[in-house]
């Protein structure tokens, strides 16, 4: 009986964490795609111009795939 509780427990620990760091991520990636729109509206700008600036993106983080993908969860 307290095996199947502390597994629980475990188990809702588990996923609390992995919530957070999904949740966090994706926050993360909303203001990197927010950004990365905003400095090509300005490379379309300049490009219209003749000039380029040509500043390179910035990569999303896709790392809570893995975490989420290997959780033994069965929900």
């Amino acid at each position: 009986m307290w095996d199947i509780m502390k597994m629980r427990r475990e188990a809702q620990q588990r996923s609390k964490a992995i919530e957070h760091v999904v949740v966090e991520d994706l926050l993360t990636n909303k203001a990197i795609v927010e950004r990365n729109k905003s400095w090509l509206e300005e490379e379309m700008s300049i490009l219209a111009s003749g000039f380029s600036i040509t500043q390179p993106l910035v990569k999303m983080r896709t790392g809570f795939w893995d975490l989420v993908r290997t959780d033994p969860q069965e929900n």
